[in-house]
């Protein structure tokens, strides 16, 4: 409840194209919790305007997919192919040493781990700890091929 009376007092004297520009200044995270607060910040929090600017931050505007929607029945929104793209597992991996890649093939979930993205379209994951273990291995991760693959959600 009080997160709505702040939400109401932050937004009575301001008009939403206003609170749309203070949200174009946050990074996904901070939108994100922005979202969660209250109808009204998730309202202005989800304007594709802003998923797009932050996926257009992270590759670039001549590297970005179709847009959301471009296909028949497509409900996707730029915030969920922001979300794909962040996300390890959407990614087309191969083991450095596997000679032609295989899609099916993710890294295992994992904390602790080392990355480098080295020209801005590789990226290049090493070891990392699991649940129960400990990793010692290599994904090279094509950034652009998960910008582009559909959306899981």
């Amino acid at each position: 409840q009080r997160d709505d009376s702040l939400a109401a007092l932050l937004s009575s004297g301001l008009s939403d194209d206003i609170v749309l520009m203070i949200f174009s200044y946050l990074d996904a995270e901070h939108l994100w919790s922005f979202m969660l607060t209250c109808r009204y910040f998730c309202c202005i929090a989800s304007e594709d305007v802003l998923w797009r600017a932050l996926l257009v931050q992270e590759l670039g505007e001549g590297q970005l997919p179709a847009p959301p929607g471009a296909g028949a029945g497509s409900r996707a929104s730029w915030r969920q192919r922001y979300w794909q793209w962040r996300r390890l597992e959407s990614c087309v991996c191969v083991p450095q040493l596997q000679s032609s890649p295989r899609p099916e093939m993710t890294p295992t979930a994992r904390f602790l781990h080392r990355g480098t993205c080295t020209d801005g379209r590789w990226l290049y994951i090493f070891g990392g700890r699991g649940e129960d273990s400990e990793f010692n291995d290599l994904w090279v991760l094509d950034k652009h091929l998960a910008a582009t693959a559909p959306t899981g959600r």
